[in-house]
């Protein structure tokens, strides 16, 4: 909280995101209860180790008790989780623990994150009950610094194209956010096929975050250091305010016995509530297949989809594309708005004969990818293709835009192709 408390110097924020902690510890103490009074054995009345008239010594009860040591442990490595690098916090580490019923059914995240660039502590609580076999309650509260580019390349690969070349690719804003959903799971018999849906509200208030147009310092970068373009590259101004709306979406993956796999995402957000103060309904989705081809070749298509009705959204619920990641021959994330329409596909070829001993083949994949966003409706698309080299976990894109004939040599570090 950056040092500020609950009772911070009046701080309307401060307050709204301590009364969404003290919610989320009593949703989460009351349904843990009641899960608990489900799963844990019945304790026998004080006098009921003599009636009957049989006697029964306590040492021969089994133990039923729970120490502190079996519900809080430290995951990842003594309790700091991954940490992430972008141009608006810098370094950011999360520290905390876990507290985890032994049999899993309540599990709460309570975390400090400490954002280099801001000089920020941020706690954020996420707690998971289970309610019944098809049911599970979540609950959220956090102080965060958040994007909603997050879809354009994972947390591992952003983070080293800041470090490296300063190129961050999302855009972000500051918010104190609470949430409570209720999640319905599907059967599933295995990994092959799955399915979830959820149901509840958020509330937000959101704020403008650096840097900016005066902004004269930068997080640190092995190059590009100062380029405004790039590591100093302004984020968008938000509308200062709070978002409340319900929020509803459902998940989905199949694995076929021939090798296909898919996974697809929609989320609804309906406000009631938003700094603009006119109503809006937004959709965003996400698709993915990917299946073998000839030989052991692979083709894979991704599709993200961002659509807004009613008025204009406020542009903390903007989306972008633009540069490496999403659109090459695009500076980057040139083109945002409440509509987004983005499709890749790839056509993957591993060189075996030029594999190396740990890092295996090299890959190179044709690439074809179309996308574009505005405000209210959508531009007209761009598109690229052309050709990518993946090194271990090196990039190399080489792209065209067959209308304008611009060109993109880009380069990015990734995970390692499977």
């Amino acid at each position: 909280m950056s040092g500020a408390g609950c009772m911070g110097r009046g701080a309307v924020r401060h307050r709204q995101l301590c009364r969404w902690l003290a919610a989320a510890g009593v949703a989460l103490t009351v349904f843990g209860r009641w899960s608990g009074a489900q799963t844990t054995p019945p304790v026998a009345p004080a006098d009921s180790a003599t009636r009957g008239g049989v006697g029964l010594d306590a040492d021969s009860l089994p133990d039923v008790g729970i120490t502190l040591a079996d519900v809080i442990y430290f995951p990842g490595i003594f309790g700091f989780r991954s940490p992430s690098y972008d141009r608006s916090d810098g370094l950011s580490v999360s520290f905390g623990p876990r507290l985890a019923l032994p049999d899993d059914r309540v599990v709460v995240d309570a975390l400090v994150t400490y954002r280099s660039n801001l000089g920020r502590l941020d706690p954020s609580v996420r707690g998971v009950v289970v309610v019944s076999r098809h049911f599970s309650l979540h609950t959220m509260a956090e102080r965060a610094t958040l994007t909603n580019d997050d879809w354009t390349s994972s947390d591992f690969t952003n983070s080293v194209g800041t470090f490296v070349g300063g190129s961050d690719s999302r855009n972000y804003f500051r918010a104190d956010r609470g949430e409570a959903t209720l999640e319905w799971h599907a059967d599933r018999l295995d990994e092959t096929l799955g399915g979830t849906a959820f149901a509840g509200v958020r509330d937000e208030f959101s704020e403008s975050v650096g840097p900016d147009s005066g902004s004269l310092n930068s997080v640190w970068s092995v190059f590009d250091r100062g380029d405004r373009g790039g590591i100093l590259r302004p984020n968008p101004g938000v509308l200062r305010g709070h978002i409340a709306s319900g929020i509803a979406g459902v998940t989905g993956h199949w694995i076929s016995p021939a090798g296909v796999v898919a996974a697809a995402k929609v989320g609804l957000e309906v406000p009631w509530t938003s700094p603009a103060g006119a109503p809006f309904a937004q959709i965003t989705g996400d698709g993915s297949v990917a299946f073998r081809a000839f030989f052991d070749h692979e083709f894979t298509l991704f599709a993200h989809a961002l659509v807004t009705d009613g008025t204009t959204a406020p542009p903390q619920r903007f989306s972008y594309v633009g540069g490496t990641y999403t659109l090459p021959t695009q500076s980057l994330l040139k083109q945002g708005g409440d509509q987004l329409l983005f499709l890749e596909s790839m056509y993957l070829v591993p060189i075996h004969a030029l594999a190396l001993p740990y890092l295996g083949a090299p890959t190179i994949a044709v690439r074809y990818v179309i996308g574009g966003a505005g405000v209210h409706t959508l531009p007209d698309l761009t598109q690229n293709v052309g050709l990518r080299l993946q090194i271990f976990i090196l990039r190399i894109d080489g792209l065209i835009d067959p209308l304008t004939r611009r060109t993109a040599i880009a380069l990015s570090g990734a995970a390692p192709h499977a």
